[in-house]
């Protein structure tokens, strides 16, 4: 039986293997979308190999939409203006780390492989690491396993998954920005004239890994105030609505259940922050967030990230930016998930299952609060979680996890085939 981190971990790497068979399989299936978008020009002095031709035909479908300008910046550098728009952190690490990879395999494999695999490579192990680090940083905002737990599930699974294994920087970007708000709530941490200086380096990274502003897009993309907002982009307000809806409801009943807090800005008459604030939950409150100051900071975060999306920027972005840029959607869809029980969840047939298995009476809270989630079955799966193998016994619940698994499949297999998507 695995333990909840162990069970998180590979479910994570599982769900990367699912989107990589997945565009692979679809890509070989379906003709590729004529997208008239930027294509990195092929150099016609680079040699194919039976190798590439195999990279080509396993991570074809992952070189989509903006992954040909990362990597045409890994490989050529910054050669036209319009790619300024992608900032260099994400490229600068594939093309070195597709150095040493083309070293050792240069004799069958072009440096174009060599990038496309080490991007792939690269947001895998990204990916892991990132999961990892929402799971430390729910438990310590959430004061929950069975919600931490339920929240990495879904970010495993999260509507711009495709994103998280393509060549974009999404993944670098998500492990940065939670890995900064994991060190932002340790109080012991390296300062330097009271600022946190371990917080503020993957903060600093964070900020030369995505951009969202940057005369480039304007010019190119045709990016300002309300331009996106055209009758013939309909579908694509109706595609991100989602996840638009489902964050600002619930960021506004934030508000609405904690008007003290929020009109203070989260600071008490003494001056004090919120992290000093006792928390005290009131029996009666179930909605998300309700009467919990440590939320505050993360909603003013995420409803800002909103408002941007709304207002700025090509609306089906959204997705996959709220995506990688807040925990806030999974605590969400973990407050909102109602996971029903199971034959193998009942407390009786876990207790019997821990004692046959020579563990004896004192069960490990840890495994306990998952194993009745998930039910004893589910924990001896390095993928199946009650997202993929359970009947959600409400309606609401339905409708969170049709959605995440329904971007998840759709988006794979649109991307793969240079069809629009978020």
């Amino acid at each position: 039986m695995y333990s909840p981190r162990q069970k998180l971990l590979w479910f994570a790497f599982s769900t990367r293997v699912m989107v990589l068979v997945l565009q692979a399989v679809t890509n070989f299936i379906i003709p590729d979308h004529v997208a008239n978008v930027f294509v990195s020009p092929e150099d016609a002095n680079l040699r194919r190999t039976w190798g590439d031709a195999a990279v080509d035909t396993l991570l074809g479908g992952l070189k989509r939409w903006d992954a040909q300008y990362f990597i045409h910046i890994a490989q050529y550098g910054y050669t036209y203006e319009n790619c300024l728009a992608f900032f260099p952190f994400f490229p600068l690490v594939v093309r070195y780390v597709s150095y040493g990879l083309n070293s050792v395999v240069g004799s069958f494999l072009n440096i174009h492989s060599s990038i496309l695999i080490s991007a792939t490579v690269i947001n895998l192990i990204m990916f892991i690491k990132s999961a990892d680090i929402l799971h430390r940083l729910s438990l310590r905002i959430l004061r929950s396993e069975s919600k931490a737990y339920k929240s990495v599930v879904l970010y495993c699974v999260n509507p711009a998954s495709i994103f998280f294994s393509a060549p974009y920087s999404e993944t670098l970007f998500a492990f940065m920005s939670f890995y900064t708000m994991l060190k932002c709530t340790e109080n012991e941490t390296l300062r330097f004239a009271n600022i946190d200086i371990v917080s503020g380096l993957p903060a600093g990274f964070s900020m030369i890994t995505r951009s969202n502003g940057s005369y480039i897009q304007n010019h190119y993309w045709d990016v300002g105030l309300f331009k996106y907002y055209r009758l013939k982009q309909i579908p694509n307000f109706l595609l991100a609505s989602p996840i638009l809806f489902l964050i600002m409801y619930h960021c506004m009943s934030y508000i609405k259940n904690n008007p003290k807090l929020c009109f203070t800005l989260g600071i008490r008459s003494n001056f004090g922050y919120t992290n000093k604030v006792p928390y005290r939950q009131k029996q009666y409150s179930k909605s998300f967030g309700a009467n919990d100051p440590s939320f505050f900071v993360y909603i003013v975060h995420m409803i800002f990230l909103c408002i941007f999306c709304i207002m700025f920027v090509h609306i089906q972005v959204s997705t996959r930016l709220l995506a990688s840029a807040s925990p806030v959607l999974y605590w969400i869809g973990s407050y909102k998930m109602n996971v029903g029980p199971t034959p193998t969840s009942d407390q009786n047939t876990i207790n019997e299952h821990f004692r046959r298995i020579g563990i004896g009476k004192r069960i490990p809270s840890h495994h306990l609060s998952i194993a009745n989630l998930e039910g004893v079955d589910n924990m001896y799966s390095k993928w199946k979680t009650f997202i993929i193998s359970r009947w959600m016994p409400d309606f609401q619940s339905r409708l969170i996890q049709y959605y995440f698994l329904g971007y998840f499949l759709i988006g794979t297999v649109l991307f793969s085939n240079f069809y629009p998507w978020t």
